[in-house]
């Protein structure tokens, strides 16, 4: 658990030290000028299952194929054993896909996708002093985990992830 929360701080101080200062640097001139399409629509919320519905879900990586086919991965954790969490919306509703876990507490940080049978997420598998990475595809079908490197001793995480092509990853 710290490890995630540990990622969430860094992801929140990259937030703060670049994306907000980038905001308050914006000319007042250039908002004036922008002018937003009448077709843009409206934020909403949408519900998404959780699993167990008495678990703790998170979700931390999208990934957009088509309007259609939409992907979100993340954790849910019960007790103190967290496990992958895959959801995909179909255009209407986001339901969960099943994925594979490797440890005794997984997660996935970050989605890629490029094209409907071939979807990647990363993140870590295990616990305590002992953390790994994990990648995850998606052939169409099903999720797999895939080998990957671990070069570290004890703590090792992928937290995002990029597809250029089917043989750049």
């Amino acid at each position: 658990m710290w490890e995630r929360t540990h990622q969430l701080t860094k992801r929140l101080s990259f937030c703060l030290l670049f994306i907000i200062p980038a905001v308050l640097f914006v000319r007042t001139s250039d908002v004036q000028a922008a002018s937003v399409s009448p077709n843009c629509g409206s934020w909403s919320i949408v519900k998404s299952p959780n699993v167990p519905p008495t678990s703790n879900d998170d979700l931390y990586g999208v990934a957009a194929i088509s309007a259609n086919d939409v992907w979100a991965v993340g954790e849910y954790i019960q007790g103190s054993t967290g496990y992958t969490l895959i959801e995909q919306w179909n255009g209407t509703n986001w339901s969960i896909v099943s994925s594979p876990n490797l440890g005794t507490s997984d997660g996935l940080d970050s989605v890629a996708a490029i094209s409907a049978n071939d979807i990647w997420a990363v993140g870590t598998s295990g616990a305590s002093q002992n953390i790994q990475t994990l990648i995850e595809h998606w052939n169409g079908s099903s999720w797999s985990i895939i080998a990957s490197p671990s070069p570290g001793v004890t703590l090792n995480s992928l937290l995002a992830v990029t597809a250029v092509s089917s043989n750049d990853v």
